[in-house]
């Protein structure tokens, strides 16, 4: 079996996601728009959003600037789902 990795990223649409050994944080644009926050060891079928929860609070900002650091740096203009929001829907999720 394959050795896990220290994260995974994705972005689809207008969402893009880290997913560590135990966390998962999918991330919305505009920001903050329907975030999602996961515990997979506590929670591993995703069932409870702990992105309010103010014990998870402190693992957001690390997970968050992981995200962006690997989009800033592998990212293609070319082929970014989040920006910009598309001319028929420039206020809302896609």
């Amino acid at each position: 079996t394959g050795e896990w990795r220290d994260a995974h990223f994705c972005e689809y649409g207008n969402a893009r996601m880290i997913r560590t050994e135990r966390w998962k944080l999918i991330v919305r644009y505009p920001p903050h728009a329907g975030d999602e926050l996961y515990d997979l060891r506590a929670d591993p079928r995703e069932a409870v959003n702990r992105i309010d929860d103010p014990a998870s609070a402190p693992v957001v900002p690390g997970l968050r600037s992981r995200l962006d650091a690997f989009f800033e740096r592998y990212g293609s203009p070319y082929r970014r789902g989040v920006d910009p929001l598309p001319s028929f829907n420039d206020s809302g999720l896609w």
